[in-house]
């Protein structure tokens, strides 16, 4: 059985987020109820839910499919 201790699970995540698409930069986003919004992918969570930083400087957190990605 494979088990990750605390420093593999953090290279892991630090390797899987600089792989991230578009991090860091200015991006578009459109939610689950049609409205856009922009932000900034800052990286995952530990349960692996998305990062983003919004425009008034308030980091949400978003689950698988919540929001897509405009590009």
């Amino acid at each position: 059985m494979l088990g990750l201790n605390a420093d593999s699970t953090k290279k892991l995540k630090n390797e899987y987020e600089s792989e991230l698409f578009k991090k860091n930069k200015p991006s578009t986003f459109l939610d689950a109820e049609g409205s856009m919004f922009a932000g900034f992918i800052l990286g995952v969570t530990e349960l692996g839910h998305l990062k983003v930083l919004l425009e008034d400087e308030i980091i949400k957190v978003y689950n698988l499919k919540e929001i897509t990605l405009l590009y």
